[in-house]
């Protein structure tokens, strides 16, 4: 349940971003960007540490106070909604 509430918020924030970065020339990439800005806050938090600080699961999980297990499950989770929402808007011609 709490999965598929993480998918509807981050589809009505994502309807929210079609218009922006416009700035950004390639189409792959916005949309990339559109996707990783949509994410839930958890989710996001969970990318940033991963992604942009390049931390380990077992890091995340201790620098938010989670299991491990749980950190490897909100990894994945938010891999999967940022390629659904990558997918999405290529569907949709964002």
């Amino acid at each position: 349940m709490i999965r598929h509430l993480a998918f509807l918020h981050q589809h009505v924030r994502e309807l929210f971003l079609k218009n922006c970065s416009p700035e950004i020339a390639d189409p792959d990439l916005r949309r990339l960007a559109r996707a990783v800005a949509s994410l839930p806050d958890r989710q996001h938090e969970v990318f940033r540490l991963a992604r942009f600080e390049g931390l380990r699961p077992e890091v995340i999980a201790c620098r938010l106070s989670i299991s491990q297990d749980a950190a490897n499950r909100e990894l994945v989770l938010t891999l999967q909604m940022i390629g659904r929402s990558v997918r999405r808007q290529k569907r949709k011609g964002w």
